[in-house]
């Protein structure tokens, strides 16, 4: 299967790319949600990223 990507491609759209909830001075879970890179290879390697932010060359599609 060949996919063609007619437009930069975002960090949502990686597999690495997770989300966890931030959680409060009690141990509760907020409703505010972070999301990270979980790729080991990539220099964003568990850093905060947005929905916005471009892709690295690191990469895999779903």
């Amino acid at each position: 299967m060949i996919t063609e990507i007619i437009y930069e491609a975002k960090c949502k759209h990686c597999v690495f790319f997770e989300k966890g909830r931030v959680l409060k001075n009690n141990g509760e879970e907020s409703k505010r949600v972070i999301h990270f890179c979980n790729n080991k290879e990539s220099e964003l390697d568990h850093q905060m990223i947005t929905l916005k932010d471009k892709a690295c060359d690191k990469i895999q599609l779903l």
